[in-house]
C-alpha cells in the first residue's frame, strides 16, 4: 500500500478510537495514567489528547515513504504540489516527509508530556496551522475537509482546556499576575515573598 493509502487507513481506524476513547475517558472521574486533576478541562484535555495519539503513526509512515520510496506516490505528491504552488517554491518530497513526519511524532509525544508543559502547549499551538493547512489542501483539491476541521476545533478546544487547567506557559503567566498582586497589597513585602513560595510548590507538584 501506497504512503497516502497508509495515511488514509490509520485516519479512519483514528476516527473509530476516538468515539471508544471519549465514552471511556469521558466518564471517568479523572485519568490516572496522565495524572489528570477531577474537572471537565482536565477530561477533555486528556481526551483530545488520546485522539491525536494516531498521529504519531502517520508520522511514522511519512519517514517510511523516505526511507521506502524513491519517487513520492500520487497522493503524496498531489500534496507536494499544492504546498508548492501555494508557497511558490519547489518543495523537495524527502524533506516535506521528514519534517512533517518530525512534527507528528514529535507533537504527539509532547501533548502526552513527554518533554515538559511548555512544549505541551507549543505543540498544541502548532497543530493549529498543521490543521489549517491540512483544510487548505483539502479545499485546494476539492475533497472532504470535515475531517480537519473537526481536529482544528479540538485543537483549539485541548488550548482552551490547558489555559483552564494553568498549564505550561499559562501557568507562568497567572503566576506573574498574582505576584504583582501581592506585591502591591503586601506588607513589608511578605504577601510578595509568599507568593512567590507558593508558586515555587506549584513548579515542583507539575514536575
Amino acid at each position: 500500500a501506497s504512503c497516502g493509502s497508509r495515511c488514509a487507513e490509520t485516519l479512519q481506524a483514528q476516527a473509530c478510537c476516538c468515539c471508544a476513547a471519549a465514552m471511556l475517558m469521558v466518564g471517568r472521574r479523572s485519568c490516572n495514567s496522565c495524572r489528570c486533576p477531577n474537572g471537565k478541562a482536565s477530561r477533555t484535555k486528556c481526551v483530545i489528547t488520546w485522539i491525536y495519539t494516531p498521529m504519531v503513526l502517520v508520522g511514522v509512515f511519512m519517514y517510511m515513504a523516505v526511507v521506502t520510496s524513491e519517487q513520492p506516490d500520487k497522493d503524496l505528491k498531489q500534496m507536494i504540489d499544492v504546498f508548492s504552488n501555494a508557497w511558490r517554491v519547489d518543495l523537495n518530497w524527502k524533506v516535506f516527509c521528514v519534517f512533517m513526519g518530525t512534527c507528528m511524532i514529535s507533537g504527539g509525544l509532547a501533548q502526552h508530556g513527554v518533554f515538559g508543559p511548555v512544549l505541551d502547549i507549543a505543540a498544541n499551538v502548532c497543530f493549529i496551522p498543521l490543521f489549517v493547512g491540512a483544510i487548505y489542501y483539502h479545499l485546494a483539491t476539492s475533497t472532504d475537509a470535515s475531517a480537519a476541521i473537526v481536529y482544528l476545533c479540538l485543537a483549539c478546544l485541548r488550548l482552551l482546556a490547558c489555559y483552564l487547567l494553568g498549564d505550561g506557559d499559562f501557568n507562568v503567566e497567572r503566576d506573574l499576575s498574582t505576584e504583582f498582586a501581592a506585591l502591591s497589597e503586601g506588607e513589608d513585602g511578605r504577601g510578595f515573598q509568599a507568593t512567590w513560595e507558593k508558586r515555587g510548590k506549584s513548579v515542583s507538584g507539575h514536575s
